[in-house]
Order: structure tokens, then sequence, then C-alpha cells
């Protein structure tokens, strides 16, 4: 019995023994890794198979609640027909919201094709007195969506408006589903920010790199994405260089260091490393999208 239980302990203490630097860099790696992997997956996405459209949410506003109420036209002093119309409006409600102390509203107003046309050749008017009319968000095949007219002067001051006003709808949450080409987005939770890439960059990869580098030698991750169709003769990828604020601004002193600021949120800067050549990639993406990529929350 004795030598049957020798080669179970030899196992046990070689088990037991430290592990290389190599070994330890790759396990926390991909543990960092599978970390990211499931914070990224915390984005809340409100689908609408009615009126064909996708909303994302940050992770906070799990549990929130969808209301639909109707939006009319106005009687219209200026307008060239004089004729109402209504719709539906999509009212995404923050989860902390109470009557007591209620939160900003996220209203999505839906208007037909038609509709949409009237709006802009001033047959119909939501404004009142001025004809100034909704801002679009997005659309699809059948319907247009807007965001009401004055939406931030109404709100301004309310619980969760700086969150929706400045980091949630300029991140182009709204996505139609009926549209062949939709733009792939890439989130990051852990670090907050989301890039937007064309159609064509569905399938891409994502490459995280310590700052380690000669090139770049204090920063906290570097974070890649790669064209589905990268090859080393013809690279196409886009390199994010996640800094705090004292290392951007280390950074700013030694221009020559970093290529260009992408966004920042409250805790983060992301800019472009050294070494990126515009041609793998960002370039093609900003002419394709007309820039506005990375949105930070």
């Amino acid at each position: 019995m004795r030598v049957a239980c020798l080669p179970v302990l030899f196992c046990f203490v070689i088990a037991s023994m430290p592990l290389a630097q190599g070994q330890i860099e790759s396990t926390l790696s991909e543990k960092a890794r599978s970390t990211s992997a499931q914070s990224e997956s915390r984005s809340i996405i409100y689908r609408n198979i009615r009126y064909g459209f996708t909303f994302t949410l940050p992770a906070s506003w799990k549990g929130y609640k969808v209301l639909q109420n109707t939006w009319r036209s106005d009687n219209c002093p200026y307008c060239s027909l004089k004729k109402t119309e209504s719709g539906p409006t999509v009212v995404i409600r923050n989860p902390h919201w109470t009557a007591n102390q209620p939160w900003v509203d996220i209203p999505i107003m839906i208007f037909t094709i038609k509709q949409s046309e009237d709006l802009e050749r001033e047959e119909i008017s939501l404004s009142g007195a001025a004809p100034v009319g909704p801002a679009e968000l997005a659309r699809n095949g059948k319907y247009v969506f807007y965001l009401p007219t004055r939406f931030g002067m109404a709100n301004d001051g309310w619980l969760g408006y700086d969150e929706v006003n400045n980091h949630i709808l300029p991140c182009h949450p709204i996505q139609p589903l009926w549209t062949k080409m939709v733009n792939a987005i890439y989130t990051n939770e852990q670090y907050g920010f989301t890039f937007t890439v064309p159609p064509s960059w569905k399938g891409y990869k994502i490459i995280y790199q310590r700052c380690n580098s000669t090139d770049m030698p204090n920063c906290v991750s570097e974070i890649t994405i790669r064209h589905p169709k990268w090859t080393a003769e013809h690279p196409r990828e886009i390199p994010i260089i996640v800094l705090t604020f004292s290392q951007a601004e280390a950074f700013e002193n030694q221009s020559q260091l970093f290529r260009g600021e992408l966004g920042r949120n409250r805790q983060y800067v992301f800019a472009l490393p050294p070494y990126y050549d515009f041609a793998q990639g960002l370039d093609a993406v900003q002419q394709a999208l007309g820039g506005n990529l990375l949105c930070s929350f």
C-alpha cells in the first residue's frame, strides 16, 4: 500500500511547486482575458422586433422597464399642409426610477418613412412655434427613430441625465435590425468604451497585450482590433492603448510617444500607440464611418 501511494504523493509535490515566471504570466494573461470577456458580455441589449431596432444599455441598467406612449404632431402655423400625425414612443426607464425620485427616461419616437418625409418637408411639426425638429437616431427600411425635440433642455438636471446625454446617446446605442449592412460595435466594459467598425470588419479578433515594449513602456493595457482578413503581408488592425490620466499627462510632455487621443472617460484615456501606421486600418474605418469611432462611458 505504501508503494502504491508514492506516485500520488509525488504528483502532489510536483503540483505544489511554484510555477515558472513564464507560466505565471501566461496564467494571469488567460485570467485577464477571461475576466475581460465576462465583463464585456454584461452590456444589456433591448431588442424591439415589432419596430426593428436594438438599444444597448450599460450594465447598471439591468432591470430597466419599457413603456409605450404616443407622440402627436403640433397645430403648425407655418406648415404647408394643415394635418396632424401620431405614432408610438418607446420609453426605456432606468431601474432606479421611483415616483418620489424619478430618473430621466430615454424616449424613442417612431415614425414611418412617410411621416419622416412629411416632417422634413415641414408638412407636420413637433416643435410648437419654431421649425426645430427632433434628432434622428437611426432608421431601417420601414421606420425612422427620433429623440424628442429639445430633449437635453427639457431633462437637464434630472437624475441620470449626464449618463444618458453624455455617455449613452453619443455612443450610437440604437441599431436597426432590418438593414443588410450594420456596423459592428466592439464593447469593452472593463475599461469603459465602444469602438465602431464597418460591416466588413465583422468577425474581427481582439488581442490583448501588456504595455512593456520600449515604444510604450508604461500604460494600463493595449487592445488590438484585428480585421478578419488580416495577414502578416497585409495587416489591418487598430491598436488602442489604455492610459491613466497621469500616464497620459506624462506622454503629452513627450509627444513622440503617442499618435493621438481617441477619447477618454472618468478613469482612462484611449489613444493610438506611437508606432501605429494609419494605413493598417484606421483611415479606411474613418472614411467609411465619418469619424467618431471610439465612444467612452
